[in-house]
């Protein structure tokens, strides 16, 4: 119970900065790893969505590097994402650069020493690495997929919507294969 309470307001606490970061930020990009999987995939549409419902004329972008994955077509907001030859190339006049799903920048692009220039670094992270330089990280390897993480931290105060739920299914389902 006592690490329960810990774990509630560590959240309430990085949930409260986030969304202060958010709200200042100009230009908003999230992006997760090369190759993406189920929970990569769920975890930048969860955040996008939530930043959406949250701030619904910030600008926001999600940028992969890499070729898009026709599967998960079926989801709400996938044809938001764009599909580049390397995220590096496309933070021009961003300020604010969101990753889930990794923490080591060169998981993201191949030019990693640009995505450490964003004046505002937000992680999500699941896995056990070393994280880079972040503004501010959430890194619990405790979790069993970067979605599951992302509920927890995101939408404690709040009850999720269908679209934010749905996310967090394929990346916790894709990630652990149960429930």
């Amino acid at each position: 119970e006592s690490q329960n309470m810990m774990n509630s307001e560590m959240f309430s606490q990085f949930r409260k900065e986030f969304l202060e970061y958010i709200g200042r930020a100009e230009a908003v990009v999230i992006t997760s790893h090369f190759s993406p999987d189920d929970d990569s995939i769920g975890s930048v549409l969860f955040v996008y969505t939530f930043l959406t419902e949250h701030f619904p004329k910030k600008s926001i972008r999600i940028i992969y590097t890499g070729a898009c994955p026709d599967r998960y077509k079926v989801f709400p907001r996938f044809e938001k994402i764009e599909w580049v030859h390397d995220v590096a190339e496309h933070l021009e006049g961003v300020d604010t650069l969101v990753t889930v799903d990794a923490s080591n920048f060169r998981r993201f692009s191949a030019i990693p020493e640009k995505l450490a220039e964003v004046p505002v670094r937000i992680g999500f992270d699941h896995h056990a690495s070393i994280a880079d330089d972040y503004t501010l990280l959430l890194h619990r390897k405790e979790y069993s997929s970067n979605t599951e993480l992302l509920v927890r931290a995101l939408c404690a105060e709040e009850t999720p919507s269908r679209d934010l739920a749905e996310y967090a299914l394929l990346g916790i389902l894709g990630d652990t294969g149960n429930y």
